[in-house]
């Protein structure tokens, strides 16, 4: 319920703003986590509480402060549109992660650090994009040798 920055238990009950935090992602990055609680004696009193938690001190949660960006990325990912889109991206990008995987042995990094990583991804991308490019150019070649342009002169 964005309108009064609380959710609602399984039983209905408002789960209220009680605090935030934040917690450290990987690059320095931080992430803010708003925390959301019930009233203890009313999840005492639920007769959906083994359900619904554990917890003595009540139902909690906590949702990311970009949770409306991930609920309605979830709600276009069910989309026909979307799914047309996936698709699409299976037989384009996917094909060469699997490549990656499979014929350049990159299941894992064998370097550790972001930079070191980066670095080694970066090389990775430039391998297959001259690999791309020299199958194009063979190609291409190819073509030129077994249907020439232009018959040759005769002398």
């Amino acid at each position: 319920m964005p309108e009064l920055d609380a959710y609602r238990c399984p039983a209905g009950d408002l789960l209220k703003r009680s605090g935030r935090e934040k917690r450290l992602r990987s690059g320095g990055r931080e992430e803010v986590l708003v925390r959301y609680k019930g009233e203890a004696q009313t999840c005492h009193a639920c007769p959906l509480r083994a359900q619904c938690t554990t917890s003595h001190k009540g139902r909690s949660l906590r949702r990311s402060e970009h949770e409306d960006m991930i609920v309605a990325h979830r709600a276009w990912m069910e989309t026909t549109e979307a799914k047309r889109v996936y698709r699409l991206r299976g037989q384009t990008i996917e094909i060469v992660f699997a490549d990656f995987k499979e014929h350049r042995g990159l299941r894992r990094f064998s370097s550790r650090g972001l930079v070191r990583v980066r670095t080694e991804l970066a090389l990775e991308v430039l391998v297959h994009n001259l690999l791309v490019v020299h199958r194009s150019s063979s190609q291409k070649q190819n073509a030129k040798e077994t249907h020439p342009t232009s018959e040759p002169i005769a002398a």
